[in-house]
């Protein structure tokens, strides 16, 4: 019986796709469709027609002809002592044993058997077992429906539960670390605590005079001016500016200008004049940063060589004594009646006019004698007449010859009466015959060597051949020891045996370097 009634429910399935591949010929009673296939729900009857044993568990009943409730997760039951029970558990918001039981209003989900939440609460602003407790007033959008934790604060708080007002002063903070994040106006810091660039006074709410990036809280005055301004109160131009705005630079190699006119006050050491544009006395070079040669007031600013010389020297470097002085420091006067004397010795070389030392052809210490004789030859210290020749050295060695009248070679200083053998070498060039140049910066060098003497031609080279560039950010540096003499644009020092350093406009030293104590 059982077998006929199997294949009764095939029969019909089988002609039911032999008419269509599709279940849309499925007439739902007791029939399911399986992969395009209406197949009977019961897959074992007894002998009485009762089903034991259902395709799946979406059906229910002795023929599997009722569907589970659509409240029963995924649609699945089965009969348990007569009653249905869905079997996976209720969808949200119903309980019970076939899930047609509401879950209390403010629940989304709930106890299958009791009255406690087991999802968010309906309501986000509300918290706990049974979503009745309100969450912190200061959560912003609700809050954990199980801890109560907020999930963002309202500006102003911190905390977990936002319960933790922000610093004072403070819009919002870290939620965790109380860190202020954005101040109110006029306030900065971490807390608060200060006012902002531009605000001062107890609370922070004044501004800074015009012209002041910062100033201080307490007495107002400005700690910080924005560029060309200085004072307590930002009202006049800091070094280097000028105009009514201060935002005009003072002439270059200018520390202080007027601020009406734009004339420099003050200039950098070694230039002078209105616009800093030429050098003061004792210096010389392209940015007046050479000093003139030792005993030198002034000099030529392209040469170098000395316009005026301190009392008692001469010459172009100012080292040798102007006539009528003698002495190391050429400080001593030449004897009475003497118009030019021997450095050294003292001894006079040339008398003035009307007197002489004995005449040619006699023998004095002193221009205390006038009864000199005209017949004298001009360049010759004693005149031998019998040989119509100078005896001794000529008193210009800087010609040789019988009568002591012939210039020596160009490439002499000082030059031997007999053979015109070169004493010196002239500037610039050396060797035996002084025929050899010295290094190219070298103003004069030593004559069997290849060491220059003085101050190098180009103050940017140092060493001694004056081959050695000067250290970056010098602008020019000793001879000697290579340390700078000034220091270039962009560059600083604070004691003058410091080596000049890259510095910004705020970190820059104007000032002349200072000497170690």
């Amino acid at each position: 019986m059982v077998d006929a009634v199997v294949m009764t429910l095939l029969c019909a399935a089988v002609a039911g796709s032999a008419t269509s591949s599709s279940c849309s010929n499925c007439d739902g009673n007791n029939v399911t469709c399986v992969d395009g296939v209406c197949l009977p729900r019961c897959v074992s009857v007894t002998s009485s027609g009762e089903c034991l044993q259902c395709r799946d568990s979406r059906f229910y009943g002795k023929q599997c002809q009722h569907d589970c409730p659509d409240t029963c997760l995924n649609s699945r039951c089965q009969i348990i002592n007569t009653r249905v029970v869905c079997t996976e558990g209720c969808v949200a918001g119903k309980k019970g044993d076939h899930c047609g039981v509401n879950c209390p209003t403010a629940c989304t989900q709930c106890e299958r058997y009791g009255d406690g939440c087991t999802g968010p609460c309906q309501n986000p602003q509300y918290y706990g077992q049974h979503c009745r407790t309100p969450c912190p007033s200061n959560c912003r959008g609700g809050c954990n429906w199980i801890t109560g934790e907020c999930g963002t604060c309202e500006p102003g708080y911190r905390g977990k539960h936002c319960n933790i007002t922000c610093p004072s002063n403070c819009r919002d903070c870290d939620r965790e670390t109380g860190e202020c994040i954005h101040c109110v106006e006029g306030y900065r810091g971490d807390h608060c605590d200060s006012c902002e660039p531009g605000y001062t006074g107890d609370y922070c709410n004044i501004t800074c005079p015009l012209n002041c990036r910062d100033c201080d809280r307490e007495i107002g005055e400005c700690i910080h001016c924005v560029e060309g301004y200085r004072g307590d109160h930002c009202d006049s131009c800091e070094p280097g500016y000028t105009g009514d705005y201060c935002n005009i630079t003072c002439p270059l190699n200018c520390r202080d200008c007027d601020r009406e006119t734009g004339e420099c006050i003050h200039c950098v050491e070694g230039y002078r004049g209105a616009h800093c544009d030429s050098c003061e006395p004792g210096y010389t070079g392209d940015y007046c940063n050479i000093t003139c040669p030792l005993n030198c007031r002034d000099c030529d600013r392209e040469t170098g060589e000395c316009i005026h010389c301190v009392e008692g020297y001469r010459g172009g470097h100012c080292d040798s004594c102007e006539p009528g002085y003698t002495g190391d420091y050429c400080n001593f006067t030449c004897p009475p009646n003497c118009r030019d004397c021997d450095r050294e010795t003292g001894e006079c070389i040339h008398c003035v006019e009307g007197y002489c030392k004995g005449g040619c052809d006699e023998q004095g210490d002193n221009c205390n004698s006038t009864s000199c004789k005209t017949t004298c030859r001009a360049n010759c210290n004693v005149y031998d007449f019998t040989q119509n020749q100078c005896s001794g050295p000529c008193i210009n060695a800087n010609y040789y010859g019988k009568i002591c009248t012939i210039p020596c070679p160009d490439n002499c200083d000082k030059c031997e009466k007999d053979s015109a053998r070169c004493l010196n070498c002239a500037p610039g060039v050396r060797g035996e015959l002084c025929n050899e140049s010295c290094p190219s910066n070298c103003k004069l060098c030593g004559r069997y060597d290849n060491k220059c003497i003085g101050l190098c031609h180009d103050s940017n080279y140092h060493g001694v051949s004056c081959s050695d560039p000067c250290p970056v950010g010098c602008e020019g540096c000793e001879k000697d020891t290579g340390l700078c003499i000034g220091c270039a644009r962009s560059f600083s020092r604070t004691y003058c045996d410091d080596m000049c350093s890259p510095c910004s406009q705020d970190t820059c030293h104007t000032e002349h370097c200072q000497k170690r104590m």
